[in-house]
């Protein structure tokens, strides 16, 4: 598989995560959310987005090689940056679902005490 189609599916795959991650916010208005939950949330969105925008931004290489700093315009340097990005990402939401399980979850007292 060459650079270009693994490129895109990087671009595509974290929009379709990013659009699936943003679409559950609403639940933030309900309150009873910790500051911690909210803000690795936030980190995660900016984690998918950066994939994203790295992923679309291999395949328009004449646009990566303005905006891109010098030490990173090889393009396997940047689809590591894209994967790694990405990664960071999940490992966020992973973190977050860990923290609302533990909010949810972690009183043991059984009500029939």
């Amino acid at each position: 598989m060459d650079l270009e189609r693994r490129s895109l599916t990087l671009a595509v795959g974290g929009g379709l995560v990013l659009l699936l991650r943003s679409s559950g916010g609403v639940a933030f208005v309900y309150g009873g959310v910790g500051k911690l939950e909210i803000a690795l949330y936030v980190a995660s969105i900016i984690a998918f987005g950066l994939a994203s925008l790295i992923g679309a931004l291999l395949l328009a290489p004449g646009l990566a090689s303005r905006l891109v700093p010098e030490r990173y315009r090889e393009r396997g340097a940047q689809f590591e940056l894209g994967i790694a990005s990405f990664a960071l990402g999940v490992v966020l939401t992973t973190i977050q679902f860990a923290e609302v399980a533990i909010r949810e979850f972690g009183d043991n007292s059984s009500p029939f005490e």
